[in-house]
């Protein structure tokens, strides 16, 4: 899973879709996610990864990336293997097994989600953590009529105006992806 990835630059960011190639009609870890939710396009949720799991890289570009963990304590980690995430998110949970620690592609957090999968570990899953974090999307975006509201709630649930200018961002991002990407682009 580690290996081969096909990038689709555009508009400063880069897609880039977990383990095959995200294009027009193939079948995608977003588009087998968000097909779970009649609210959740597979572009909405690969906009979320996005914001979440944001990964800079050379030439201004940044990608969703699946092996990302971020706490207060350390901030963004971005782990080159599954491998190397797992370790650091044993130390992290070791210390204190209900961490406030988000998770993975979609980055889970670990202390407001922790039962919806057996072990932390499988966040690091990108099936995984994109078919949880297209549920927890889905829950968010069905709690209000509004929808900068209900996408800042996967984020932030509290702060209406935290919420709003979250989702106001992640909308942003969508907005920039190519329409090839996804067949609802």
């Amino acid at each position: 899973m580690d290996g081969q990835w096909r990038r689709f630059a555009y508009s400063g960011v880069l897609a880039l879709a977990f383990p095959v190639a995200c294009a027009a009609g193939e079948d995608d870890v977003f588009s087998r996610a968000a097909s779970a939710h009649d609210n959740v396009s597979p572009a909405l949720l690969y906009a979320v990864a996005l914001q979440e799991s944001r990964r800079p890289l050379d030439g201004g570009l940044a990608a969703p990336w699946p092996w990302t963990l971020n706490s207060p304590a350390r901030g963004p980690q971005y782990f080159p293997t599954r491998q190397k995430a797992e370790q650091a998110l044993r130390e992290l949970l070791s210390a204190d097994p209900e961490a406030n620690v988000d998770i993975g592609l979609l980055q889970i957090s670990w202390r407001w989600h922790s039962d919806r999968v057996d072990n932390a570990a499988e966040l690091l899953d990108p099936e995984v953590s994109a078919r949880v974090g297209a549920a927890i999307l889905s829950e968010a975006l069905r709690s209000t009529d509004e929808v900068l509201l209900g996408l800042g709630r996967y984020h932030h649930w509290q702060n209406p105006w935290v919420s709003r200018r979250y989702g106001a961002e992640v909308l942003s991002l969508q907005r920039r992806l190519p329409g090839e990407l996804f067949d609802d682009g």
